[in-house]
């Protein structure tokens, strides 16, 4: 049984996704209004309070990013153990979020 409040979105090609310095952290696997997965190199741990920024595709908003503020809720190994995955929720996020989450899923995703 899936206890997600909102519907998961995945993505067939990865976003990036950066840090509060503009340094790239890792990539988008799904994202919902509630939360992301993202895999990345570094281990975060989980508690972790994160401000970030995903980078959008020039088709969507000319390029643009939208910044959001999450808490590291789950960090596991990804199936290449040089990743791990890392289940964000969503804390504060920018107002446009939500507009810009359903052109993700048109022009990148589908829904599962």
């Amino acid at each position: 049984m899936d206890r997600r409040k909102y519907t998961r979105r995945h993505l067939i090609f990865y976003l990036r996704i950066f840090d509060e310095n503009d340094i790239l952290l890792g990539y988008l696997l799904d994202i919902s209004e509630g939360g992301i997965l993202m895999m990345s190199e570094v281990e975060v741990p989980e508690g972790k309070q994160l401000k970030l920024k995903l980078k959008l595709p020039k088709e969507i908003n000319e390029g643009d990013s939208i910044n959001f503020s999450g808490i590291v809720k789950r960090v596991t190994k990804d199936l290449n153990e040089s990743f791990y995955d890392i289940g964000i929720q969503i804390s504060e996020k920018d107002k446009k979020y939500s507009n810009i989450l359903h052109k993700l899923v048109e022009f990148c995703g589908f829904f599962r």
